[in-house]
């Protein structure tokens, strides 16, 4: 009993963290997308990067919120 206990938390546990993981791999495209973006509608590559950096710092505070 208790190892089927110690095992479903670890499987489920292993299951949040690959959910993670992909959730920050899609941000992490969808900011590389944003700021290639950025940059081919004429902004200079510091500007995109703020741009992209904001984007990521209001991504991350959501999803802390959100998994909190």
């Amino acid at each position: 009993m208790l190892f089927a206990i110690i095992f479903l938390s670890i499987s489920s546990m292993a299951f949040f963290m690959s959910a993670i993981f992909l959730f920050e791999s899609f941000i992490s495209r969808l900011l590389v997308l944003s700021s290639t973006t950025i940059m081919a509608c004429g902004l200079t590559l510091d500007k995109a990067e703020a741009i992209s950096l904001a984007l990521a710092f209001l991504i991350g505070i959501t999803v802390k919120v959100l998994l909190s």
